[in-house]
């Protein structure tokens, strides 16, 4: 079984297991959210609310600079879009390679 994360809104990550054994990535898998958007090597899976209250995720991914509500999942694919195993080390790993820009 392949490894996803899970990014809570309260910026808590965890890692979920993919429930099937397919390869490639199936919308209808993840029933937990409604919608998602693919991005080169990634899949962003999230719930669109229309509450005005309810929390922005506070997570920001380094490839889009689309904003999120409530919890996000996230998919790492190959260049064939197989899902490929994404555990929290390995998106440490990812994400301490980008530069990041100094505050003012």
């Amino acid at each position: 079984m392949k490894t996803f994360l899970v990014f809570k809104k309260n910026g808590e990550i965890s890692e979920e297991k993919v429930s099937c054994k397919r390869k490639l990535f199936k919308p209808e898998d993840f029933l937990d959210f409604k919608h998602y958007k693919k991005y080169e090597n990634y899949i962003i899976l999230y719930n669109e609310t229309d509450n005005d209250n309810d929390i922005e995720n506070i997570t920001i991914f380094s490839f889009t600079e689309d904003k999120f509500n409530g919890d996000v999942a996230l998919i790492k694919l190959d260049k064939n879009d197989n899902i490929k195993d994404l555990t929290v080390n390995t998106y440490f790993k990812i994400i301490s390679k980008v530069n990041v820009e100094p505050n003012e």
